[in-house]
């Protein structure tokens, strides 16, 4: 299959392949799904970081260019509604500051703040497994099932 097509991710891809990975599973996931394995994150190790928002859940436009037949020459599709937001970890790492940005289709502004938290949490070198082995494989999984 091809790369642009797979949702899996190689042991060559680079942090901001991984990255992007991560971060269109939580766009494409319900807000739901996300709030609930975070809760599981929460039971099985208490000590989640807090955070604040940089930039609070905002609502706006963002036009979408289509191809025709998925490689052709680009054209401009129509706008879509997008939510964003920005957050920052309260707990700093080797002197550094960690902020996730959340970036969804419509106009959740849970879904964004959830995506944007998780996206700082997978930054933290201490909660980066337990996130992405309890949030984004189940939640790939389940667009696996669902599609």
């Amino acid at each position: 299959m091809d790369k642009r097509h797979s949702n899996q991710l190689s042991p060559s891809d680079s942090p901001q392949q991984a990255r992007q990975h991560w971060m269109a599973v939580l766009a494409k996931a319900p807000w739901q799904s996300i709030e609930q394995a975070l809760s599981r994150v929460v039971s099985q190790c208490p000590g989640l970081p807090s955070y604040h928002y940089l930039r609070q859940p905002e609502i706006g436009l963002t036009m979408v260019r289509g191809r025709t037949g998925g490689t052709g020459k680009p054209f401009h599709l129509g706008e879509i509604t997008l939510t964003r937001s920005v957050v920052q970890l309260d707990e700093t790492v080797n002197d550094g500051v960690i902020s996730g940005f959340g970036y969804v289709a419509g106009r959740s502004h849970r879904h964004a703040e959830l995506a944007a938290f998780c996206d700082a949490l997978l930054q933290h070198p201490s909660w980066h497994h337990k996130i992405y082995s309890t949030v984004i494989t189940p939640l790939e999984q389940a667009a696996k099932t669902n599609r």
